[in-house]
């Protein structure tokens, strides 16, 4: 019968259950993507585990 009021009623629906969306500084991304990436954080404990073995090669170790 009135073939506006359904397009009406559905972009109506789709603005209600849009969520709200924030900027993400650069340091809140990396650490966003760290922590849901497991890649991501693999790539993270290798680079700390080398950091670690740095100070016990110059140790003499």
């Amino acid at each position: 019968m009135f073939p506006g009021i359904g397009v009406a009623v559905a972009l109506a629906a789709m603005l209600v259950a849009v969520p709200d969306t924030q900027a993400l500084t650069l340091e809140d991304a990396m650490s966003l993507a760290v922590s849901e990436h497991p890649g991501a954080k693999a790539a993270q404990l290798e680079a700390e585990a080398a950091e670690r073995e740095i100070g016990s090669a110059r140790s003499g170790y």
